[in-house]
């Protein structure tokens, strides 16, 4: 929340110091943080620097929407939607184009702590310049009392947005990666909204403390995505060795793992727990969550190479799934583990698979199918043998259907 105007007090080093203690001291922090691969300093001066500019026209929005709140003094639902969505969303929509505009587009930004790391620098910049008109128009006292409050507060805000910044940074797909933005700057709106809810209502002093309990509540989760971060940082040199199951399949894709590093480090945390027929496949259990993952191998093709292994966690995705990223993915050799995976379960653990799949294939607008999806939805029925009617007479109709579906994309 921005300083009201109040009469302005003469600042003398000592304050204009403690002042941009608490900012700079959480920029060295989330500095010493980022471990394995050191951002350029001229770049955080950057977004230091941006930060503060972010400061003035937050000023000028919000003393317009200030009237808001003095016409409905006592009134939490006017006074939450003025600290959400006149001081939140305002100050957090100005840091989030600072750090797209000028950060993300970097060779530096390099890894998903990144983010994190750029993103504080400019909320700092931005809690610096507050606490200096802070200083100016209340002096000490309240210096003092945002050291421990509202520049760690600002300090969330800006783990929470860069976290997620920097998952979309390394995101293929554009719409998860317009997800998780927009989901960045939603979080960091909505818990800088609720912060200056409490401090704003003013009835209540339990509400005022629970601001405090808040900003606490936050370090201990921003520190857990900052240590998440750092765990799948590709510039360690341990990467693999202190990763669970899940930060390592996070690593590849979604839905079927095909790096063989990551599989062979996978394995390393797991205990085998079933062989199926001739070690063609296997159920691994991870020792840390209990979670069973299945590994198998697809034939070679001309997707992949002999007998590549691919993991899977179970129960594995539906036919419906599976169909779904057939028109999402931008490879075809997870088409192929796809299909290897459905005749497995199939085979092994007789869950027929092929009503499902041609009912859902059915649902879509073949003609209109791009020249892409038609090769994917083509190799996909060929692996699967969906169309095959020399299976037996038990599979003709759906191979008949399968066959139809065929003849329109062809």
């Amino acid at each position: 929340m921005l300083v009201a105007k109040t009469k302005r007090k003469r600042m003398n080093i000592l304050l204009f110091l403690l002042a941009i203690l608490p900012g700079l001291l959480i920029c060295y922090l989330i500095f010493s943080m980022d471990k394995y691969e050191k951002e350029p300093k001229i770049h955080l001066f950057v977004c230091f620097v941006l930060g503060i500019f972010c400061t003035l026209p937050a000023i000028n929005i919000e003393n317009i929407g200030a009237n808001f709140i003095n016409n409905h003094k006592g009134q939490f639902l006017h006074i939450f939607l003025f600290a959400t969505f006149v001081i939140g969303l305002t100050e957090e929509i100005l840091k989030f184009f600072a750090l797209l505009m000028y950060a993300y587009p970097r060779r530096g930004f390099n890894e998903p702590l990144d983010g994190i790391v750029y993103s504080a620098m400019v909320g700092m910049g931005f809690a610096t310049l507050e606490n200096l008109m802070y200083a100016q128009s209340f002096g000490m006292s309240a210096v003092l009392a945002r050291a421990v409050t509202a520049v760690p507060a600002h300090g969330v805000f800006a783990v929470l947005m860069g976290f997620y910044v920097g998952k979309a940074k390394f995101e293929d797909n554009l719409n998860e990666k317009g997800k998780l933005m927009l989901k960045g700057l939603m979080v960091s709106v909505l818990a800088h909204g609720v912060y200056d809810f409490l401090l704003l209502q003013g009835e209540y002093q339990i509400l005022m403390a629970c601001a405090t309990v808040s900003v606490l509540i936050g370090i201990y989760y921003g520190k857990q995505f900052i240590h998440q971060q750092q765990a799948v940082s590709p510039f360690r040199d341990d990467h693999h060795d202190e990763m669970t199951v899940s930060d390592l399949a996070e690593n590849d894709r979604v839905r079927f793992i095909q790096d063989g590093e990551i599989i062979d480090a996978m394995l390393n945390k797991m205990t085998k727990k079933e062989v199926l027929t001739d070690a063609w496949a296997e159920v691994y259990a991870d020792n840390y969550m209990g979670d069973k993952w299945l590994r198998f191998f697809v034939p070679p093709s001309d997707f992949t190479e002999d007998l590549a292994p691919r993991m899977v966690r179970l129960p594995g995705p539906t036919p419906f799934e599976i169909v779904n990223l057939i028109f999402t993915t931008e490879y075809e050799d997870e088409i192929v583990a796809a299909a290897e995976y459905l005749r497995l379960r199939e085979f092994y653990y007789e869950e027929p698979y092929r009503e499902k799949l041609v009912g859902h294939l059915e649902e879509f607008d073949t003609e209109n199918l791009s020249d892409i999806h038609r090769e994917h939805l083509t190799t996909f029925i060929l692996q699967t043998q969906l169309n095959d009617k020399s299976l037996g007479e038990d599979y003709q109709e759906y191979a008949n259907r399968a066959h139809r579906i065929l003849c329109e994309i062809s």
